[in-house]
């Protein structure tokens, strides 16, 4: 597999891609933080547990132009972590 790294320009694009999307069928682009689930996520032969749903209403990220920043910044490193792995530490 091959990586490159791409330029803030193409970073900028995805953001505002993102951003001003006209189209919206499918709602605000999102994501889950990097925080590990609590064990209370979890239930033995359940596919949640009675701790999942209140996980992810808090660890639940919305790009906007306010997040707009951290997201590009976000991008940029793991554009670059996907390059040299060794490059940058979490």
């Amino acid at each position: 597999m091959s990586a490159f790294i791409v330029s803030n320009t193409h970073i900028d694009a995805i953001l505002t891609a993102g951003l001003f999307r006209p189209w919206r069928t499918s709602g605000d682009v999102r994501w889950l933080d990097a925080e590990e689930p609590n064990p209370d996520c979890y239930a033995e032969g359940e596919p949640w547990g009675p701790g999942s749903m209140t996980w992810f209403r808090d660890h639940l990220r919305y790009l906007s132009e306010a997040t707009a920043g951290y997201v590009g910044a976000m991008l940029w490193a793991e554009n670059r972590r996907s390059v040299n792995p060794g490059l940058l530490t979490r």
